[in-house]
């Protein structure tokens, strides 16, 4: 059970004692406290206060209050060791000693997150909770307090790799929750390491709090640092904070963290290397502690490898310092200086922890084999020597192997290898002309070594060609081909040629471009720049691939010569033929470098062209002319496709004549009236198509519609044409092979015509628009004169004068009633038209009227109950009668489908309406009743003490008169009525309330009367 207590001291002044008195706490027992409160708690408080007295005497102020916290819900005498200590709250109170006085404190210190009950005593002061003057435990507050939880984080805990080391670790702890009586910041460290039997499993610290003074706040703590770990192991750390009474609050979230290894030790010496390998050999520490048998080590051998890596990892193997393990490197380059160095890697990985440092190997190592320069002599077109360098030690090889650019072709053995090896390549000749890289693979029992590195390259030698043949193809080129079967490389070989004007003995000049080779044997290339008409010589050799002319291949001097062609351009004569419009040309060339290219011209050139030209096969083409003259027509052929240099040129003189080729009328076209006349003219052009042949007559001929002046085929220069009858007609001008002209006539007859007659209905049927277009042939302008069948149509104007042909005349035309009407327009001279209109009716509105009344008024009165029938006329835009009658559909209260109204009930201005479509009409009913037959009045009794003001009367119909009398028969109150209600104010007919009493009333109307008694209480 825990329990906390306090004293509150109250030092009373009144020294009732001075006076003989008794006095309470001091003579007699203390009253018990008066009625407390619980005013607050935290982790570690509990404010509580009381009241002086909890009876009508009050407690002197020399008086303690004793308030104890306690889990067990019952109080006690005896001290607790686990809550703590008394707290005395005061030591005294300067109260007025009154029974209300309040006194209050904090109990503490409390254990956080945990229930109490609080309960309180008074007792003379200086005395504790045992004295026998004390009053009785109380009760303080209604029931059990809980004081606050613990922080729920007592800090964030920070550990990076840096702050790690083989056997320590600085901790820096930072937002740790201040609170109230905080005691000790607590640490574990744990080892997760339970396989490992080497070092404690769990390390333990605490330290004071000194982040802050007890309150609001946070503390850090910095650098902390515990020095008992061991190297390369993995370890768990929480804290927690302790409070009162050494509870310890919550714990943190775990951090996890490896401390960092040891450093290894190098062994040395180290076993002397071969050539291509080395074995390395390392100590976990040099001293205790040491690092766990399962960390790894990483040794890397410090220079180049020709494959595999250059670092290996193994596990140490041993958890003493002692404990050794060892590497062998393969694969290394002879003759090369190596730095290694061993470094324990840390067993949580890297990243995020550290490794060791990397110790190195004292002075590293060397791999056997004496530096020098690999050398390749005796080269030929199909093999070379591969040379060692002197002193090249190669002890120790079990096997050789050539490596040709990479490959195992080259030549191969066992044992030490010779120091010259020559070439071969899978046994047989290197190829010529060829770039090859030469190394050698040595195999010791260990390792393998390839040397040099890089390799050594040289080139074959070429391969000069061994046959060929050449000969001229222009004036100026030689095309030379030659066979090259050796095994030159493709691509990779090139050749050179030289040509001699002389001798096959030179001198000799380069030819600028050296072609390179192509697959197969067969080469060839083209010496250009030649002189024509020469004797030459040729001769070829192989370019060696290496790019020093040393090593080029001899020249081959092909056999024989061969001369360029001659330049010399032969033309036969122009052969021509003269057509209308052009004229035929051909020619022919030979001698020289054929093909040629033909260019044809002509003096004068106005208005000429040429179909081909300046081309291979303009020796064939047309000369196009447009005017009749004297032409000079000339071509040259220049050979070689006009690359030359040979010419010919060839001329000739045609002087064309005029020939009739086309005939034009005028006008292309004309329209002509009955009885007019026109003149046509032909107009006959050369082949030029320019050229006029004056006075040349032509025959006519014209397909209708009238007569002509030359009659039917006659010829002449012009006709005249006389229209009789109307229509389209076309006329013809002809003669012998020329193409025939034409022109179009259209005859119209003279006098007015119509060209349409139409009538457009506008907006509400009721009227519209007719359009009149029409055209005169002589005038060309018509008049109208509008009519109709039925008079009552009006136009508005009734005629039109002078309306140009083509356009058109409106008049407006307005109906008065609906049907079907025939309109017309006479144009003069017995030309007339005509259009047939029909207007029918449309529903424009609805007249509503009760069967009975020929007056048809649009508000009627109609009894109740009484049956009245309605009936719906429909009107058209004229407004006539609908023929035939509409339909209707009824709506409004009280009436059927039929148009029949019958209604029980008085009302006003009903509105019945009859639907056609989207139009309607309707009429008004005001419905009365003059039976009172129904009437009374109520309350009956009115009594005025249950609220009644005023009696009612109902069913007094459209039209009444109420009455009141006294039981003695005098009336009191008259009123004419128009509704059927009516609230009586309980007064006379002058506005003054009557007594209470028995009263009679009489209700009368034109069809009866009703009588009834009423009772007023007041």
């Amino acid at each position: 059970m825990n329990k906390t207590r306090f004293l509150i001291s109250l030092g009373l002044t009144l020294g009732l004692g001075r006076l003989g008195f008794a006095q309470t706490c001091v003579d007699s027992t203390c009253q018990v406290p008066g009625a407390g409160t619980i005013t607050g708690h935290t982790i570690t408080t509990i404010g509580a206060s009381v009241a002086n007295s909890g009876t009508s005497t009050p407690n002197p102020t020399a008086t303690i209050y004793i308030m104890e916290a306690t889990e067990s819900g019952t109080p006690s005498n005896t001290a607790d060791s686990v809550n703590g200590t008394v707290v005395i709250i005061g030591p005294e109170y300067f109260g007025s000693g009154n029974v209300s006085d309040n006194i209050s404190g904090n109990i503490g210190p409390t254990v956080g997150g945990t229930s109490y009950n609080i309960f309180a005593k008074a007792c003379p002061a200086g005395q504790d909770q045992t004295n026998s003057l004390c009053s009785a435990w109380v009760p303080v507050g209604t029931g059990n307090v809980t004081t606050a939880p613990y922080p729920p984080n007592p800090g964030f805990l920070d550990i990076a790799p840096a702050d790690t080391a083989p056997q320590q670790f600085t901790d820096r702890t930072s937002g740790v929750q201040d609170s109230i009586d905080v005691l000790a910041w607590q640490l574990k460290v744990n080892n997760d390491d339970a396989d490992l039997a080497a070092g404690s499993s769990s390390l333990f610290t605490q330290q004071p709090f000194s982040g802050a003074s007890n309150g609001a706040g946070a503390f850090a703590i910095t650098s902390s640092q515990y020095a008992s770990l061991l190297p390369n192991l993995g370890y768990t750390v929480t804290n927690n904070l302790i409070y009162s009474y050494n509870k310890a609050g919550p714990t943190s979230t775990p951090d996890k963290f490896f401390t960092q290894p040891v450093n290894p030790v190098p062994i040395t010496p180290i076993a002397t290397p071969t050539h291509c390998s080395v074995t390395l050999v390392f100590q976990n520490s040099a001293s205790s502690p040491a690092n766990p048998a399962d960390s790894p080590y990483t040794v890397a051998v410090g220079g180049p490898v020709s494959g595999g890596s250059a670092d290996q990892t193994v596990n140490i193997g041993g958890g003493n310092p002692a404990s050794q393990n060892q590497v062998t490197f393969t694969n290394l380059i002879p003759g090369t200086a190596y730095a290694p160095t061993v470094q324990a890697e840390n067993r949580g990985g890297v990243p995020p922890w550290l490794p060791s440092t990397a110790e190195p190997y004292p002075g590293g190592f060397s791999t056997a084999g004496t530096a020098g320069t690999f050398t390749i002599s005796a080269i030929t077109t199909t093999g070379g020597t591969f040379n060692f360098p002197g002193g090249f030690d190669v002890s120790g090889a079990t096997s050789w192997q050539v490596l040709l650019n990479g490959a195992a072709t080259g030549p191969s053995g066992s044992g030490l290898p010779p120091a010259s090896i020559p070439l071969t390549l899978s046994g047989g000749a290197l190829n010529s002309n060829t770039l090859y890289t030469v190394q050698i693979q040595i195999t010791e029992a260990s390792c393998s070594y390839t040397v040099p590195q890089p390799g050594v390259q040289f080139y074959t030698l070429p391969v000069a060609p061994t046959a060929g043949s050449f000969g001229a193809t222009t004036a100026t080129t030689i095309v030379v081909n030659w066979t090259d079967g050796s095994t030159n490389a493709t691509p990779g070989t090139t050749y050179h040629l030289q040509y001699s004007a002389s001798s096959n003995s030179g001198p000799w000049t380069d030819f600028g471009t050296n072609p390179s080779k192509v697959a197969g044997s067969a080469q060839s290339t083209t010496i250009t720049g030649l002189t024509p008409l020469t004797t030459y010589y040729v001769q070829v050799k192989t370019v060696s691939a290496s790019g020093t002319p040393a090593n080029d291949s001899t020249y081959f001097l092909i056999p024989g010569s061969a001369e360029t062609l001659d330049t010399s351009v032969n033309m036969s004569a122009i052969t021509y033929t003269v057509f209308p419009s052009s004229i035929s040309l051909s020619v022919s060339a030979s001698g020289g470098i054929a093909p040629y290219l033909y260019h044809w011209s002509v003096s004068p050139n106005t208005g000429t062209s040429f179909t081909a030209n300046d081309s291979g096969s303009a020796n064939n083409t047309f000369m196009l002319y447009s005017t009749l003259t004297s032409y000079t027509i000339t071509v040259t052929a220049t050979d070689n496709s006009g690359a030359g240099p040979g010419v010919g040129t060839q001329q000739v003189t045609v002087n064309p004549s005029q020939v009739p080729t086309t005939i034009i009328i005028a006008p292309s076209s004309a329209t002509v009236v009955t009885g007019n006349n026109q003149v046509f003219t032909a107009t006959v052009y050369d082949q030029t198509g320019t050229g006029v042949i004056v006075g040349q007559s032509v025959n006519w001929l014209v397909s209708g519609g009238g007569s002509l002046s030359t009659g039917s085929n006659g010829s002449g220069v012009s006709t005249t044409f006389t229209a009789t009858t109307p229509g389209s007609f076309t006329l013809t001008g002809s003669f012998g092979s020329a193409t025939p002209g034409t022109a179009a006539i259209t005859v119209l007859a003279a006098g007015p015509v119509v060209d349409s007659f139409t009538f457009n209905m506008s907006g509400g049927n009721k009227g519209g628009t007719l359009t009149i277009i029409g055209h005169d042939n002589v005038a060309h302008t018509v008049s109208s004169q509008f009519n109709s069948s039925d008079p009552s149509v009006t136009f508005t104007p009734t005629s039109l004068s002078n309306i140009p042909d083509g356009q058109s005349g409106t008049t407006a035309v307005t109906f008065s009633k609906a049907g079907t009407f025939t309109l017309s327009d006479s144009l003069g001279s017995g030309v007339s038209t005509n259009t047939v209109v029909t207007v029918l009716q449309t529903l424009t509105s609805i007249k509503v009227c009760a069967v009975g009344d020929s007056s048809c008024l649009q508000s009627i009165t109609v009894q109740t109950l009484q049956t009245q029938q309605f009936t719906a006329t429909g009107f058209d835009q004229f407004g006539n009668p609908m023929n035939p009658p509409i339909s209707v559909s009824w709506s409004g209260a009280d009436i059927n489908g039929a148009g029949a109204f019958n209604s029980p009930t008085i009302g006003q201005q009903t509105q019945i309406t009859a639907t056609s479509g989207s139009v309607s009409g309707h009429i008004n009913v005001n419905t009365v009743s003059f039976d009172v037959s129904g009437a009374y009045g109520y309350p009956v009794p009115c009594k005025a003490n249950q609220g009644c003001t005023v009696v009612h009367f109902t069913g007094l119909g459209s039209q009444s008169t109420l009455h009141i009398y006294t039981a003695s028969g005098r009336r009191v109150f008259d009123i004419s009525l128009a509704s059927n209600t009516y609230d009586w104010p309980i007064a006379n007919s002058s506005g003054e309330n009557v007594a209470s009493g028995v009263y009679f009333y009489i209700i009368q109307s034109s069809q009866g009367k009703k009588d009834g008694k009423l009772i007023i209480i007041k």
